[in-house]
């Protein structure tokens, strides 16, 4: 049987976190937190911190997640704006991309979140 050879493409996988309702130009704060308990955090004022794993849009944050590891069933997130902390539950539905193929590492998982502010 012939081995099969795998590329070395890397991909990056993670929540993509859309804010409703979001002020234009607001300086605003989202947490993530994991089922472990471990908080990522993401500022994103007139000088946004900007790396490949966390950005800020005007509509809300990119934030990644490792690679060849199942992504988290649910997460929490909290929005922080003007002081005003918003808490919100989510089980993300993700997508697996597997740029090397079947079988070939690394495999990357994506989900979109909208989180509505008012409601």
């Amino acid at each position: 049987m012939p081995q099969k050879m795998c590329t070395l493409v890397g991909c990056s996988g993670g929540l993509s976190i859309d804010i409703a309702d979001l002020p234009s130009g607001a300086e605003y704060q989202v947490n993530l937190i994991l089922p472990s308990g471990e908080m990522i955090t993401q500022v994103c004022d007139a000088n946004p911190e900007a790396s490949f794993e966390k950005s800020c849009s005007e509509n809300g944050v990119f934030i990644a997640l490792p690679t060849d590891v199942d992504p988290p069933e649910s997460v929490t997130i909290e929005v922080v704006i003007d002081g005003q902390t918003y808490t919100k539950d989510f089980t993300p539905t993700y997508e697996e991309f597997q740029p090397n193929g079947e079988d070939c590492p690394p495999i990357c998982y994506n989900a979109d979140i909208l989180f509505q502010i008012t409601q």
